[in-house]
């Protein structure tokens, strides 16, 4: 309860107290390597690395990615980790020939069902990139269409699914196709789902551009525009409030996004929160506020804001570099946003992996601020907590 994953320097998987006590290891010592480099590997001696950590619902379970290098072809494997003990269960093995990475520095994407019951995930295969869901005995099978982005309804009993340009339901235990919901740019990435799971919330193409849509959760109607939306956009609802935030378009010349805004899905006019570059946000876990992470264009540098969702001026936290796998939970937060929480559960701060770009409050010595695992207070004033050396963190859902 209210710890912090994170991937160490070395490789290795540990879980650590939010003031920097008590780092526990969860997998073994290794030789470090960087995951980026293991396309480049010559495989010349054995080493295992392990990378991003997923919490279940209850914190006592944690996913993670192992790739062994070793011969001529990389093992990948994807493992569960008793989050106590640190025993491990390896519930899949990719094929052999089969890509290492379904992205840069990512084996898999893995994400538990709100019950803890079930673990989707996305491994490669010789043939496509597939969504896998493993229920303790074994994996089934639900989509073999990317690019792929998936959202648990709140029970667990099913999932909505943006597969290649085709939005889908699919429902447990998965062993009948997935229900055609209708069209979907492959541009646009993830769709949501409300807090009680009966609508559904996409952006897609229409024949004014591209739009936000919204229905019931079973395609049982007809889904209504919203809102027009310029691209890029991307969409999350409300954890607890019957409302979407959309990011949308980029300014001429400037990266991400360029505005923040509420859409109310029963029609009220929408409200908009910020308007500058943005790489991305997340609902704070009381629907209260939105961290953001603005781009500072000049200095190319990213830094986190904390903006209230009732309205109100924007404050600033910490200027940062994000490490290389902080900086893919960025680029598809949308997604990871279901599956990893950087919010802590109270909502009080955030944790971040990389390097910092002001003073900090130091945590076990004085170690570089480079490669260093962070916590900070949302609160403005606040100052980064170095509490761990290491390339990417998570909070526990509680």
């Amino acid at each position: 309860m209210d710890r912090i994953v994170y991937v160490g320097v070395d490789e290795n998987i540990f879980t650590i107290n939010p003031d920097g006590s008590d780092s526990k290891r969860l997998t073994g010592s290794t030789t470090a390597r960087s995951m980026g480099s293991i396309l480049a590997s010559p495989y010349g001696q054995s080493n295992v690395m392990h990378s991003w950590p997923t919490w279940s619902p209850d914190g006592s379970r944690i996913a993670v990615s192992r790739v062994v290098l070793e011969g001529e072809e990389p093992q990948v494997s994807l493992f569960i980790i008793d989050a106590d003990t640190g025993s491990l269960n390896r519930i899949y093995g990719n094929e052999p020939g089969a890509s290492p990475l379904i992205a840069d520095a990512v084996p898999h994407y893995m994400y538990w069902s709100p019950d803890g019951g079930k673990l989707a995930f996305i491994a490669p295969t010789t043939v496509a990139l597939v969504l896998f869901v493993n229920d303790g005995t074994e994996n089934a099978v639900v989509s073999s269409q990317g690019p792929l982005y998936f959202k648990w309804a709140g029970d667990g009993g099913s999932m909505v699914i943006h597969s290649q340009n085709k939005l889908t339901r699919a429902v447990a235990p998965f062993d009948v196709p997935a229900a055609q919901l209708g069209d979907m740019a492959p541009v646009f990435r993830a769709p949501d789902l409300s807090a009680d799971g009966q609508t559904l919330a996409y952006i897609t193409e229409v024949e004014q551009g591209s739009a936000l849509l919204a229905g019931n959760a079973d395609g049982s109607q007809a889904f209504q525009q919203l809102v027009t939306v310029q691209a890029p956009s991307a969409l999350l609802w409300s954890p607890v409030k019957d409302v979407i935030a959309v990011a949308d378009g980029a300014r001429t010349g400037s990266p991400g996004y360029r505005r923040l805004r509420l859409i109310d899905p029963n029609g009220a006019e929408p409200v908009t929160l910020v308007e500058e570059p943005m790489a991305a946000f997340y609902w704070s876990p009381d629907g209260d506020h939105i961290a953001y992470v603005a781009i500072d264009v000049e200095t190319r540098r990213l830094v986190w804001k904390v903006v209230p969702t009732a309205g109100g001026e924007p404050w600033d936290l910490t200027s940062f570099i994000p490490s290389q796998g902080m900086l893919t939970a960025l680029s598809f937060f949308d997604q990871y946003a279901h599956s990893h929480s950087l919010w802590s559960p109270d909502g009080t701060s955030l944790v971040f992996a990389g390097q910092t770009g002001q003073r900090t409050d130091e945590s076990n010595g004085s170690a570089p601020d480079r490669g260093s695992v962070y916590v900070i207070n949302t609160e403005p004033g606040s100052l980064p907590r170095r509490i761990a050396s290491g390339t990417l963190a998570f909070w526990s859902w509680n």
